[in-house]
């Protein structure tokens, strides 16, 4: 059981970001605030700006998994700084992203921010629960 879920834990980040890859992509096709082009004509797809968008949800997604690796505590100072500064950087590219106006990819990473936040609220939750329980398990037996 244990196994099971390193496993699933190891696998989450990157399915987060393939499907992050997947939401830029997609934010290529929907340019943003721009003139509207004369009949026929089509806004040439922002590759660049794609690739660029899945580099930095990998880098992100790197350094997050190199953070949460299993706990070793001559590291684990370094290793919550890190997280922060990851963090407080991402949410500073996420105020960025709301307060404008751009292309579909720009959004991506805030999104994926909000993903991976919600999915470590919602692992610190079970976490608590089943820590909480054998607590009160190994209470109830020494009684």
């Amino acid at each position: 059981m244990k196994s099971f879920f390193f496993f699933l834990w190891q696998a989450t980040i990157p399915i987060l970001w393939l499907i992050s890859v997947m939401a830029a992509f997609r934010g290529g096709f929907q340019p943003g605030f721009v003139p509207p082009l004369p009949p026929g004509q089509t806004y040439p797809y922002p590759w660049l700006g794609v690739i660029l968008t899945s580099a930095v949800t990998a880098i992100e997604s790197i350094v997050l998994y190199l953070v949460l690796r299993p706990n070793r505590f001559a590291w684990s100072i370094l290793r919550v700084g890190i997280a922060f500064a990851v963090y407080f950087g991402l949410s500073v590219l996420v105020v960025y992203t709301f307060a404008t106006d751009l292309p579909g990819y720009a959004y991506v990473p805030g999104m994926f921010t909000l993903s991976l936040t919600v999915l470590l609220f919602v692992l610190l939750i079970i976490t608590t629960a089943v820590v909480f329980v054998k607590f009160l398990k190994s209470r109830a037996e020494l009684s």
